[in-house]
């Protein structure tokens, strides 16, 4: 007698094609409404287009901001449809008791949701081809719609992969695009929420948004990526956003292996993952919960460190416990607390570290010797040096701001920034109020020093095409006007030079330096000089051709009525200007 039972044959191990086209024809509308809206942003306006400088336009354009709006909200909605069984008990029960090998289920159920995003593309590519052949030539235009399919081809793997993993983090449907969202800006998130407490606490801190917290945010650092060719991200760059995807898949693939089907409808589907949840949730939400009550109570002054300190504790409490009631979906939560302290600990010490000085970072600064370039920055100017003495001057009114304390409520801010011979870069930034009299005092003389041997240097380079822009006020009404590179090097060398030896120009920043010159209703002009370096080796432009943008040079100052020398040309200038019937 034999005992052996017989059951049924697995298909196959790692795909099952009435799982795929099933996907396929139940969620049509996915597909479909994605192949509407792309067929409506590019073979249509490509047919109108002009001539092939807008067809590309178009293309690149859609290709670029377009296509990261298009794949990021469309990825979820495909990875909602495709693996939306998982959220409900009685479909993930009679789903996981089919004859399919998890494998089988997570891999039919990803290509289905990949082919609802990669078939409207295709259709949309070949369409490109045949609308844009008109405007600038087959040739141009399958070069543009090949170029075009395989970047967004890329973002719909970077983020159905991402979708696909966040898939199996939780047991419901609506969860899921939530932590979609919220893990694709997560990084950036964290940082830029811990920044906000950094600068109001911590002197010298600046804030800003480092590359490594931007790489590690996909749609942030998407949208902040340093276009190749009008509007399109680099290969190199989204080809490895394409692997982070396929790395997503394969991870998401292995906690598929490992989900239990019980968990379905459950905030969060896998055991281990939920005090991971409870921590991230909850210094998440202090730190939102701090930023905001701070900023509504203090009107974001700094340096209020136990009032800080409060916000953080009672933010992180409230974040421990509504994450609580989101994992046991229950109100009865008390029992979770025990833990709860060393987060507070942890919140405390952060507030600690900034009353402390950060350990010495607000009061670091590197030696002069070690200093290649040093560039002090305030409002309205910024200038840089590589002098010794100079460095030494930024160095003094450095060390003035990083002594004080002065609570300020003001968005103006100083910075300072070295760069060291060994290619680190030093940055530190200060709110306004703690610059001192001297300190004051000291800016207008290196800003003034830098000014007049800056525009020294301009008259100094002959391959130098020089252009002024005035702003004129005459007391009632604004005029502005633009001298070209004759009427500019005269206004240098007989007007302004003369003027900044005898101290009448005044620097554009006079409201944040604590000088001002003017009486209400003074006429005075405001001088902006930029310059163009001259191409003399240009054989396709043609010998002494123009470089365009300019070089980077712009010195913008204020001419006061003492300035008698730049007032009178100015004024020549001018005055010929008005001449002219269009003026009003």
């Amino acid at each position: 007698m034999s005992w052996e039972v017989s059951t049924m044959r697995c298909g196959m191990s790692f795909f099952n094609a009435s799982v795929y086209k099933n996907c396929l024809k139940r969620y049509w509308p996915v597909w479909g409404a994605l192949l509407l809206s792309l067929v409506m942003s590019l073979p249509l306006p490509v047919m109108n287009a002009d001539d092939a400088y807008d067809a590309a336009q178009i293309v690149r354009a859609v290709g670029g901001y377009g296509g990261i709006v298009t794949t990021f909200f469309f990825a979820v909605v495909a990875a909602m449809a495709v693996f939306g069984w998982m959220y409900n008990a009685k479909s993930a029960g009679f789903t996981g008791s089919l004859p399919i090998r998890r494998e089988g289920l997570f891999l039919s159920c990803a290509a289905a949701g990949f082919t609802m995003l990669a078939f409207p593309a295709v259709v949309t590519a070949l369409l490109v081809l045949l609308c844009g052949a008109g405007a600038c030539g087959f040739g141009e235009a399958a070069g543009l719609a090949f170029e075009w399919l395989g970047k967004f081809l890329l973002l719909s793997l970077c983020f159905f992969g991402f979708a696909s993993l966040c898939a199996q983090l939780t047991g419901t449907m609506w969860v899921l695009p939530a932590v979609y969202v919220l893990l694709n800006v997560a990084v950036a998130g964290f940082w830029m929420l811990i920044s906000n407490v950094l600068t109001l606490l911590l002197p010298g801190f600046g804030g800003g948004l480092p590359q490594l917290a931007a790489d590690l945010s996909p749609v942030v650092n998407l949208f902040l990526f340093d276009w190749g060719d009008i509007w399109f991200p680099n290969w190199l760059g989204l080809s490895l956003y394409g692997l982070f995807g396929l790395v997503c898949a394969f991870l998401g693939l292995c906690l598929m292996k490992k989900r239990r089907m019980e968990s379905a409808s459950d905030t969060v589907a896998l055991g281990w993952l939920k005090p991971v949840f409870r921590w991230v949730f909850a210094a998440g939400f202090a730190l939102c919960f701090a930023n905001l009550i701070y900023l509504i109570l203090m009107q974001e002054e700094r340096y209020h460190y136990a009032v800080m300190a409060v916000f953080l504790v009672l933010g992180g409490l409230l974040g421990w416990l509504i994450a609580e009631m989101l994992v046991r979906k229950s109100f009865k939560v008390a029992s979770c607390l025990k833990t709860y302290p060393i987060l507070a600990v942890l919140l405390v010490v952060l507030v600690l570290f900034c009353a402390t000085g950060g350990l010495g970072y607000s009061s670091y600064f590197p030696d002069a010797s070690e200093v290649e370039v040093a560039v002090l920055s305030v409002p309205g100017q910024t200038c840089n040096t590589s002098d010794p003495a100079e460095i030494e001057a930024i160095q003094s009114i450095h060390r003035q701001l990083a002594g004080d304390r002065t609570p300020d409520s003001s968005y103006g801010s100083i910075e300072v920034i070295y760069r060291l011979h060994g290619g680190r870069t030093v940055a530190r930034s200060f709110p306004r109020q703690a610059l001192t009299e001297q300190g004051k005092e000291e800016c207008r003389q290196f800003f003034r020093r830098q000014l007049r041997s800056g525009l020294e240097l301009l008259l100094a380079e002959p391959d130098l095409l020089l252009n002024t822009d005035a702003d004129f006020y005459n007391g009632e009404d604004w005029h502005n006007f633009s001298l070209e590179d004759a009427d500019s090097r005269e206004l240098l060398r007989r007007g302004i030079l003369m003027d900044a030896d005898a101290g009448t120009l005044e620097l554009v920043n006079t409201y944040f330096l604590g000088e001002e010159t003017r009486a209400p209703g003074d006429a005075y002009y405001t001088l902006g000089i930029h310059s163009w370096r001259k191409r003399v080796a240009d054989e396709a432009r043609g010998p002494g051709a123009w470089d365009d943008p300019y070089d980077g040079a712009y010195y913008p100052f204020t001419v006061t009525p003492e300035a008698k020398n730049t007032w009178a040309l100015l004024e020549k200038y001018g005055q010929a200007w008005k001449n002219d019937p269009d003026f009003p």
